[in-house]
């Protein structure tokens, strides 16, 4: 698992998710995305000087929760598993 994830990949997805909740059960994370980014491109710089967040488009905004260990450990399966597969269809393709 560790050699598919680098330990800086790890510490950023840490991050990431100590700010943001985990974002496999997010499913609105990339709608809130992709909205979050169009509010900020198209905002009155005026009235609204800073860029919109994630949260402000995330359904319930950015709750306060703590992750386990084993939800950690879970997560980096999963990104492990994911990478591996990726890595095997570049393989098969075709040079």
């Amino acid at each position: 698992m560790l050699a598919a994830v680098s330990s800086r990949e790890l510490s950023e997805w840490q991050a990431y998710e100590a700010e943001h909740g985990p974002v496999h059960i997010r499913p609105d994370w990339p709608a809130a995305l992709i909205a979050s980014t169009l509010a900020s491109i198209h905002r009155d710089t005026k009235s609204h000087p800073e860029p919109y967040e994630l949260g402000d488009f995330l359904l319930g905004g950015v709750p306060d929760w703590e992750q386990t260990p084993e939800q950690m450990a879970a997560i980096v399966e999963m990104t492990a598993v994911a990478e591996r597969r990726r890595e095997q269809q570049l393989e098969q393709l075709p040079t």
